[in-house]
């Protein structure tokens, strides 16, 4: 059986190990922290991007009809005028 010192002493080695790999990996958590929030900031980015040109694609969309509609409505009259002639 080992002695009391000794035991003493590997029982502080090795709580000193376990304290510095628990630093260790609070300092990777902090680094994973602060990669998920740049990643987390992207997404946001790239959804603020998608909406505005899914809006954008709508008003290109609503333009495109209401010019349409206003070509049809000329032809419309055009016709209906031809026709009073």
């Amino acid at each position: 059986m080992k002695p009391t010192s000794e035991l003493l002493k590997e029982s502080q080695e090795q709580l000193s190990q376990t304290e510095l790999a628990i630093k260790d990996l609070e300092k990777m958590l902090g680094l994973m922290n602060k990669r998920f929030d740049e990643l987390n900031g992207m997404v946001i980015g790239l959804g603020q991007v998608l909406t505005l040109e899914e809006r954008k694609r709508d008003d290109d969309r609503k333009r495109e009809e209401q010019r349409l509609r206003l070509e049809e409505e000329h032809l419309d009259k055009f016709e209906h005028d031809r026709r009073l002639d």
